[in-house]
């Protein structure tokens, strides 16, 4: 989503610490709502294909985790 060679990992010193804690956190939301709906779409790619009762996880807790995380970061950009 953010390329290494971003301005928003390379932010001008000009920026005052106000913007540039608004940038940085925008940044880092950007990139939390990147990795949790990686983890969360290859996560709900194994357990379709998990067809046995003992390869199905015994919490389902880091998958609400990474949907709530996807969900409130995503929500958070459009208003």
């Amino acid at each position: 989503m953010i390329k290494p060679d971003s301005p928003l990992k390379r932010l001008p010193v000009a920026l005052g610490a106000d913007q540039a804690f608004f940038v940085d956190g925008m940044r880092h939301a950007a990139e939390i709502c990147e990795v949790s709906y990686k983890r969360l779409t290859a996560n709900l790619a194994q357990l379709s294909k998990a067809s046995e009762e003992e390869k199905l996880p015994t919490s389902y807790a880091e998958y609400f985790l990474d949907a709530w995380a996807f969900v409130e970061l995503s929500g958070e950009r459009r208003q």
